[in-house]
């Protein structure tokens, strides 16, 4: 997976890192779910932006 763009940030200091990924290829939905199962990971949201929203 070619990671394009990484952005990371935090809500307060101490809180919650929030890091965003922009990739050039389709994330599969079975590597969401393997990252889903990762310690530390409290929620994943994928987005592609060639599907119809």
């Amino acid at each position: 997976m070619n990671i394009a763009a990484m952005q990371l940030y935090r809500n307060t200091k101490g809180g919650y890192a929030v890091m965003i990924l922009e990739c050039d290829d389709r994330i599969p939905p079975d590597m969401v779910r393997w990252l889903s199962g990762l310690d530390g990971i409290l929620k994943i949201t994928s987005y592609n932006a060639e599907e119809d929203v």
